[in-house]
């Protein structure tokens, strides 16, 4: 289902964002998620209280030039 998401091309207003294990999948995929989103669009992350995947949801969103909301 993954495979066939990301290579879609789709893009979404808002993502509810909960793939996988929070040290795996969901760190390394983040980047294609946020591309995912249309300009305007949200990403809510689950389990940014786990500080190391806190900082990795803090730097790719600055890096995609996302507004981060709490």
């Amino acid at each position: 289902l993954w495979d066939d998401l990301r290579s879609s091309g789709r893009t979404f207003d808002l993502i509810f964002y909960d793939l996988g294990h929070v040290h795996e999948l969901r760190s390394t995929a983040l980047a294609e998620v946020l591309a995912m989103t249309t300009a305007n669009g949200y990403v809510i992350a689950d389990d940014v209280h786990f500080v190391a995947y806190r900082h990795v949801v803090e730097q790719q969103a600055a890096a995609a030039g996302r507004t981060l909301y709490n």
